[in-house]
């Protein structure tokens, strides 16, 4: 694997700069689905930029418009245990026990999944 840079911004703004560049810059929450594709050498990056450190986007809240809002930093493992997503959508708490493993489950991130469409 070649040696790429690694950015951990604390905003979100931060990270849109930092995305801005665009070739070869990703960004990286679990990183369990883009590591695999960089792994297998389907994309070289030349810059990760990882959301870990910006406050909020591991939340899941109910929006004043009633709908769901799923932070890109929240795991699966942090979507099945949310009170809000056992109240709400049950099925999909029950759905993301069966995804993987315990320790993918704990890393993975719901937005990194459907990015990937894994």
């Amino acid at each position: 694997m070649k040696r790429f840079e690694l950015a951990e911004p604390v905003t979100v703004e931060e990270a849109a700069a930092l995305i801005a560049d665009g070739d070869g810059v990703k960004l990286l929450a679990g990183g369990t689905a883009l590591l695999i594709v960089i792994k297998q050498g389907a994309f070289t990056p030349a810059r990760l930029v990882s959301t870990r450190r910006i406050p909020g986007l591991d939340r899941i809240d109910e929006a004043p418009d009633g709908m769901l809002r799923i932070g890109a930093s929240v795991t699966h493992t942090q979507a099945e245990c949310s009170p809000i997503i056992r109240r709400r959508y049950p099925a999909l708490a029950q759905a993301i026990h069966f995804v993987a493993n315990a320790r993918i489950r704990n890393m993975a991130t719901l937005a990194g999944n459907l990015c990937h469409a894994d």
